[in-house]
């Protein structure tokens, strides 16, 4: 009898390990060397009686710390990590690709808290199941979208009222988004009852397009085409960024920039919910720490002082008492 292979190097460790039954991959976290953090999430494909090499699946998803637990539920890579921007340790959350240059990573808000979320599982986004941990025990918490109550549908469109097949609809609110079928219609359906919403749409070779849209009748949207663009999906920041408090630069650079500052708290938990609450707003707000324990929300206004007061008078449309972080003159 022929001695069976090793699936995997015996000198580094593998764990959490979830089968995708759909196209026979091997989801895992391992320590291999060269990784981007400590733990990071791999695959592997079961092809022809034998597994491909193991593919790191890069810093769309890895941290430079640990990540953990893949699981797919609704074609969404769902995963843990102390990585990326949390509201406790380890945070749940969700990632998905949209093509050759988009895709959509989320922090899973309504599932996180204080405490570790170390994995979900479920069978569809609907009813998805969250083992935390609890000091010194793991607790199981189950959660279930409320049944829906606003239907919204939609043709999108080009300037010779064709229709554009999948197009990217962007829910910012409930940070979620639908995509258009091959006659550009789309639907999406919410459980709070409300009348509109504002949606965004991204379609490759078009123009981005905000707009608000409303129950109870099909909306025609019609979109500018231009030449070379590729399409860009909304992102969250993925990391607290530390700035030195002398010179006002990330640490291991030597960019001098000027930033907007909105929030500024001693609070981790305060900074993040200020960031969440702003996002919407300021699409590219990051959190900024510093040595003495002091964090801002902001973001980067420009390498020049007209730069930042052209970034300033923009910004204060949308939020009054904000101000300008200048680097200290030499």
């Amino acid at each position: 009898m022929e001695k069976p292979k090793l699936l995997f190097n015996e000198r580094y460790n593998y764990a959490f390990p979830f089968v995708n039954e759909v196209n026979s991959t091997l989801y895992f976290s391992s320590d291999v060397e060269d990784g981007i953090g400590g733990y990071d999430i791999y695959i592997r494909t079961f092809n022809n009686d034998n597994f491909t090499d193991l593919v790191n699946l890069g810093p769309q998803i890895n941290s430079p710390k640990h990540d953990i637990n893949p699981t797919i539920i609704d074609n969404w890579l769902y995963f843990s990590s102390n990585g990326f921007v949390s509201y406790g340790g380890y945070d749940i959350y969700k990632y998905k690709s949209l093509g050759d240059y988009s895709h959509v990573f989320r922090n899973c808000s309504d599932l996180n808290t204080h405490k570790d979320e170390i994995g979900v599982f479920g069978l569809s986004q609907r009813k998805i199941t969250v083992y935390r941990d609890n000091d010194s025990s793991i607790l199981l918490s189950s959660y279930e979208q409320r049944k829906l109550k606003s239907r919204f549908l939609g043709t999108i469109l080009n300037s010779k009222n064709q229709p554009i097949s999948g197009a990217v609809i962007l829910i910012p609110k409930e940070s979620t988004y639908v995509e258009t079928d091959i006659d550009g219609n789309f639907e999406y359906s919410e459980s709070k009852g409300v009348d509109s919403i504002e949606i965004k749409i991204v379609a490759e070779k078009y123009l981005a397009n905000s707009t608000y849209i409303s129950t109870g009748k099909v909306e025609s949207i019609i979109m500018e085409e231009i030449s070379a663009y590729k399409a860009q999906r909304e992102i969250n920041p993925r990391q607290v960024i530390t700035l030195d408090s002398q010179t006002q630069k990330a640490k291991g650079t030597n960019d001098t920039l000027y930033y907007i500052i909105l929030e500024s708290t001693y609070e981790y938990q305060n900074a993040y919910m200020l960031w969440n609450q702003w996002l919407e707003s300021f699409f590219e707000a990051e959190i900024f720490s510093y040595d003495n324990g002091l964090y801002r929300v902001g973001f980067k206004a420009g390498r020049t002082e007209s730069e930042a007061l052209a970034t300033y008078r923009q910004a204060a449309i949308k939020k009054k008492d904000i101000w300008i972080l200048r680097p200290p003159e030499d």
